[in-house]
């Protein structure tokens, strides 16, 4: 059984919703939706501070499912759902104009207006969201982010999946292995880019010997 972060049951009663609110708004995929909640709590449950005092574990939650549903883009080349689409896939709440004008904002605005619906500030959410200031959040934005909640049955189904998982394998060591991967992605075009600008030195050095 891997250990569980003090306080883990109340985090999950706490913000399972607000977190489906956000990863459903990034991924913009019910399903997928359901897995980065679940991955993100498996990331909290092994934090490496057992005693992981609330506020610090909330901002640890969020910030990884930001990290995740952004890696979700990487993984594959991803198209965004049609809104029929997503009107199709049995939600248990209304993709309304607004909400589906919140979900075809840009991705950091996206997160930072989900953050402050989660009861961060403007500039913490910001800072999360990698933006140089929050975007201006409406009574009618909040309101359509509240309309999307999961259901009790697949909430308590996603909380026995997460359980399940620590008693089966060391999920701390897989969430290393999870973060030096995403390190390895979102560097990977900057190495490339060393790569290149490193031909391009060699011609041009190559160039002047001759």
């Amino acid at each position: 059984m891997a250990t569980v972060c003090t306080g883990f049951d109340m985090y999950y009663e706490n913000w399972h919703q607000d977190l489906y609110r956000l990863c459903l708004v990034l991924c913009r995929n019910p399903r997928d939706a359901g897995q980065l909640v679940f991955e993100a709590f498996l990331r909290l449950g092994a934090a490496g501070n057992r005693a992981i005092g609330e506020e610090e574990a909330k901002s640890l939650l969020f910030s990884c499912a930001i990290r995740l549903c952004d890696d979700y883009y990487l993984r594959r080349m991803r198209k965004r759902p049609s809104r029929a689409a997503m009107e199709a896939c049995g939600l248990p709440f209304q993709i309304t104009d607004a909400l589906w004008n919140l979900m075809s904002l840009p991705f950091k605005k996206r997160a930072a207006l989900c953050l402050m619906h989660a009861g961060f500030s403007p500039s913490g959410a910001a800072r999360m969201a990698h933006l140089h200031a929050a975007p201006a959040a409406s009574e009618e934005l909040f309101a359509a982010l509240s309309s999307i909640w999961m259901p009790q049955e697949d909430a308590q189904a996603l909380s026995d999946r997460v359980y399940e998982r620590f008693s089966e394998r060391s999920v701390a060591f897989e969430n290393r292995l999870h973060a030096m991967k995403s390190s390895l992605d979102h560097a990977a075009p900057y190495l490339a880019l060393g790569v290149v600008a490193l031909f391009l030195f060699a011609i041009w050095f190559s160039s002047r010997m001759a």
